[in-house]
């Protein structure tokens, strides 16, 4: 029976494989047919002349997200879109922001559902695509950790599946194989977390009606735990805390996003997930501040690839 490494694994090899033959036909051009949504934002200039995409790969960034409720709030943040297509059953919006370097072209993506399998499947894709030189997942998560706060900012610094492993007379035998972000990409992301300035601007300038935290977000490095399942039980947590006590984040698909860039045979992408924590996995779970910390996530994103720009792929 396959776990959900190897269906994730068999994705990947199956998406690059396909990649591989279409480049073969098409003498390693980008383009192909594409399905045009024109009926659906006739406001956006859907024509274009590299097979549907507004640009040239390898593109700049792609910003992920697994829910409606955080692309939402991501497209809210971003400047006005530019451009849009549809590509390997994707859309893909498009959209420019100023940096200390130039401009930065970055390509957004739902991916329009939760889980592992759906996150490897939709990132591997947008990878032989665009092959960007950063992508970054955005969104929320839960915690398991104490000491982070509702509405704290999770960038996570290593991914492992807590699914992964043996069932041996009832115990769980764990076999993690964590997934750690470039040591690069570290360093910068670690100086930028102590920018508390942005932080009191993300409270601050969020004056919707739905609910946020008292206190302005802290953001942080930490461990993120993914799985297949939505948690809201603080014993099975416990569990999965005798085998790694620290776990900053706990979600369905930063694991499977890392997993896909890591093994992604297309291109050297560098990768980030950035989330922002709505509940503790328990059974208080709620989504009471769900658009906050959705904002808040997209906020950080926004301002980390404008203040830093190309130093983000160039250094790394």
């Amino acid at each position: 029976m396959q776990n959900d490494d190897d269906l994730v694994r068999k994705s990947i090899e199956d998406l690059t494989r396909i990649y591989e033959l279409h480049l073969a036909k098409t003498g390693g051009a980008a383009g192909g047919n594409v399905q045009q949504p024109t009926q659906f934002r006739p406001e956006i200039d859907t024509t274009t002349a590299a097979g549907g995409l507004p640009v040239t790969p390898p593109l700049d960034v792609v910003l992920l997200t697994a829910l409606s409720d955080e692309y939402q709030e991501l497209m809210r943040v971003l400047p006005p879109r530019y451009q849009d297509t549809i590509r390997l059953g994707l859309w893909f919006d498009f959209v420019k922001l100023p940096s200390p370097t130039g401009d930065v072209s970055v390509a957004c993506v739902n991916i329009d559902g939760m889980g592992p399998v759906k996150a490897a499947i939709a990132t591997t894709k947008v990878i032989v695509t665009l092959r960007p030189k950063l992508a970054i997942l955005v969104g929320i998560c839960a915690s398991g950790q104490d000491d982070v706060a509702l509405g704290d900012v999770v960038v996570a610094e290593r991914a492992y599946d807590y699914d992964s492993g043996k069932l041996l007379n009832g115990e769980f035998l764990p076999e993690y194989e964590p997934i750690e972000i470039q040591p690069s990409v570290r360093t910068i992301i670690s100086h930028y977390c102590t920018n508390h300035a942005l932080a009191q601007r993300i409270s601050a300038e969020f004056t919707y009606l739905a609910g946020k935290p008292a206190n302005p977000p802290a953001f942080r490095l930490g461990t993120f735990a993914s799985g297949s399942k939505v948690l809201a039980d603080k014993d099975y947590v416990a569990s999965i805390k005798k085998h790694n006590r620290k776990i900053h984040g706990i979600d369905m698909e930063v694991y499977a996003f890392y997993r896909a860039c890591w093994e992604a045979a297309v291109t050297k992408t560098i990768f980030l997930a950035v989330k922002s924590v709505q509940d503790k996995a328990g059974s208080d779970k709620a989504d009471d501040y769900r658009q906050y910390c959705s904002y808040a996530a997209a906020c950080f994103v926004k301002s980390f690839i404008s203040d830093n720009g190309s130093a983000l792929w160039l250094n790394a």
